[in-house]
């Protein structure tokens, strides 16, 4: 359920992602790694709603995300 990917994997609901990965529920990212629920953002990791979180944090929020989602 994405568009508009370029060059970029496992993205998951999102549109208008380019060279990225590992992407949920955002739009307009262009060289973003682990992005949650993010919007016009480029060449930035680890992020929850365009807050930036430390990596383990990071990860513990996101399983948390996701396990909420189901």
């Amino acid at each position: 359920m994405s568009a508009g990917i370029t060059n970029s994997h496992n993205v998951f609901y999102s549109k208008y992602i380019t060279d990225s990965s590992d992407i949920w529920f955002s739009s307009n990212l262009m060289g973003c790694t682990e992005c949650i629920g993010c919007d016009n953002l480029q060449n930035q990791k680890y992020h929850i709603g365009n807050k930036e979180y430390p990596k383990t944090e990071y990860f513990k929020r996101k399983k948390q995300i996701l396990s909420d989602k189901k």
